[in-house]
């Protein structure tokens, strides 16, 4: 039970399509809806996040988590390596002070014991 369709096609010269289509572009919408989809300023933006911090979630894709790792990701986290290998380098130092002074106790013990 197929259906025959007609297909008419209107070719127009060059001067007539002009005349015939409207060529022109113009945006479409309210002035409202344009004024919406214009840039925030920088500090602009940052009001809005102000007001907005405690409606974001902590995790998931739209959240304080994801904002982070995508600032980490256009800053680079070197600072952030540099700390963290400063603070495992003064653990590692207060470590072998701890296992030091662990080691004066345990000799003063059996010394006094002994004696």
């Amino acid at each position: 039970m197929a259906e025959k369709v007609n297909l008419v096609k209107q070719i127009y010269q060059k001067d007539a399509f002009s005349n015939t289509v409207d060529t022109s572009f113009e945006s479409q919408g309210s002035e409202e809806a344009n004024e919406s989809l214009q840039l925030l300023s920088i500090e602009e933006f940052f009001d809005q996040y102000n007001q907005l911090f405690y409606q974001i979630p902590k995790e998931g894709p739209l959240s304080h988590t994801a904002l982070i790792q995508q600032s980490q990701e256009y800053v680079g986290d070197q600072q952030t390596n540099d700390e963290i290998d400063a603070l495992i380098q003064e653990i590692n130092g207060l470590r072998e002070t701890v296992l030091e002074q662990q080691e004066t106790i345990f000799n003063l013990t059996i010394s006094g014991s002994l004696g």
